[in-house]
Order: structure tokens, then sequence, then C-alpha cells
């Protein structure tokens, strides 16, 4: 395994742009919520605004260069804040002015997968840099949303959400970087699969891609805001379905991208139902489910779409042997 700081690619200038979007959006946000003394601002949202800013600072600065270990070591160390948040959480310690880990399943699901993800960054894992691309753009999406529709209200639920959606985007983009693509492929036993040009092989990753930010997103809907009961046990069903799935998929078996295709259409179904069933019981919950149909419904398409391009290689190896 290469221990080199620099890897053979030059990033392109996606993460630069994207990195320093965030500062700018971080310092803007922070102007907007401490322009004036606020009750709900202590210690603790002093020094996560100060976390936010020094990741968005070093991920800045690294953007254009082709260094790795300074991009592990910050998604990593952000990772890292947010597991001691969710241990905290677990201790029965509330960090925030508002609960949004009100359910101890859903805290510990993310707990355990924010630290396996750190785990497998520091390792060097092909896995361990999919699931923080997959965390970072569920968290980015989901906080992003929800700081948005808070806005206005310029106080520590936004302030929570815009946190949120900086960190979680700040650890995707050092995660998905090409030189960390490259130096992670290059150390994996699975180097020629993964880094092949292959039309199935890049549906495969993107299929993996995003069905990692609807797994957390089944859960959430089902533990914490089932707003249709009647899709919650098939949400939970659902989830533990894609996880074995992906991690079949990662493990490079062929067994796991049919199932996570297969789940597609069951996700297809859970998305439909949720919505039809949503706007049935009044536009409030509709726009409640229509918020979970962001992350479910593009994971139904490509899965089944995924399905669709694996029918042909499937067989020719069928043939073979």
């Amino acid at each position: 395994m290469s221990t080199s700081l620099v890897a053979p690619v030059r990033p392109g200038p996606i993460p630069v742009v994207a990195a320093s979007l965030t500062l700018l959006l971080a310092v803007a946000a922070g102007v907007h919520l401490f322009w004036r003394p606020s009750p709900w601002v202590h210690t603790f949202e002093l020094l996560m605004t100060g976390v936010v800013l020094l990741g968005a600072i070093a991920s800045t600065i690294i953007a254009p260069t082709s260094l790795v270990w300074p991009r592990i070591i910050t998604a990593a160390g952000l990772l890292a804040v947010g597991e001691g948040i969710l241990v905290a959480r677990l201790a029965g310690h509330q960090c925030f002015v508002f609960d949004v880990l009100p359910d101890p399943r859903y805290t510990a699901f993310l707990a355990a997968v924010v630290g396996a993800t750190m785990v497998g960054l520091l390792a060097r894992r092909v896995w361990g840099r999919w699931v923080a691309v997959g965390l970072g753009l569920c968290g980015a999406v989901s906080s992003g949303l929800n700081a948005i529709w808070w806005l206005s209200a310029a106080d520590g639920q936004t302030w929570l959400y815009l946190v949120g959606c900086f960190c979680s985007a700040l650890i995707a983009i050092n995660a998905a970087a090409a030189p960390m693509r490259e130096a992670f492929n290059q150390g994996s036993p699975g180097a020629r699969l993964w880094g092949s040009p292959a039309r199935v092989v890049r549906v495969v990753r993107w299929m993996v891609l995003v069905n990692l930010p609807a797994i957390p997103m089944l859960l959430v809907y089902a533990w914490v805001q089932p707003v249709v009961p009647a899709t919650r046990t098939s949400a939970v069903v659902l989830a533990a379905l894609l996880v074995a799935g992906t991690v079949l998929c990662m493990a490079r078996k062929v067994v796991g991208a049919w199932l996570v295709a297969a789940t597609g259409l069951g996700l297809l179904a859970q998305t439909t139902a949720t919505a039809y069933l949503g706007h049935a019981a009044g536009p409030q919950v509709f726009f409640i489910a229509g918020y979970y149909v962001v992350f479910w419904l593009p994971a139904a398409l490509l899965s089944i779409a995924c399905g669709v391009v694996l029918i042909r290689p499937t067989l020719e190896l069928m043939r073979r042997g």
C-alpha cells in the first residue's frame, strides 16, 4: 500500500470551486447568525462554528493540490467531531438546543457507521471513501433543505442545520476528490475493477453512491418521522436490504449489485406509496413526504437502471461457467 502524500493525479476545478463556495457560504452564514447578540449562542456553538470555518479553510487550501493525507485528516477529523456528538447523545447528553437525534436506534446506527467510516478512511479502504462521500452528500442535502426552510428564523435551529450542511459538504468534497479516488483505488484489492472504464462498473459505482444517502433517510423516516405510518415497516426492510446489498457490492460480489438493483423496485414502490398516501393525508404531510422522495427516487431509478445494464454481463458470466 502506498503511503505517499501525493497522488499521481491532479484535482479538477469542481472540488476547488466547491470548497471555496462552502467557505464563502460559511462566512456569510456566520455573519447572518452572529451579527447581533443571541441568547442561544454559547461556548459550544462558538466552538462548532470554529470547527466549520477551520475545516472550510483547510479544504480550500488543499483543494487545488494532489495531497491525499491532508484530505483524509480533514474528512476524518470532521467525522470525529460528529462521532463525539453522537456518542454524547447516546450517553444522555444533549449538545444542541434542538434535539435532532430523538431516537436512540438511529443515533446508534449513525455512530456505528461514522466510526467505521473514520477507520476506513484512515486505513485507505475504498469502502471507507465511498461511505464518506455518501454520508457527506446525505448530510449536506438533508441539512441544507432544512436550513433553507429555517433560514429566516436565524436562531439555534438554523445554525444547527447550517453546521450540519457545511460539515457534511466538506467531508464529501475531500473524500470525492480525484487524488483520493486514485490513491484509495491503488491500495485496494479491487483496484482493476473499480478503476475500470466499463459502463457496467461506472453504473454500479453510481448506484452504490446514490443508495448510500437513501439508507439513513429510510431509517430516519421510519424511526423519527413516519408521516405515512403504512410505509414505516417497509422503510426499515428496504434499508436492511440496501445495507446488505451495498456491503456485498463493495466486496465485489455480483449478487450484491443484483440485490441493490432488485431493491430499487421496492424503493420505487415505497416512494410512490408514501407520496400518494401523503398527498391524500393533506398538504403538510405531502410536503414532508416530498423531502424523503428527494433521496429515495434517484436511488430507486438508478438501481433499476443498473439492473437493466447488469442483464447482459450476467448472462455472459452464466454461459461461461
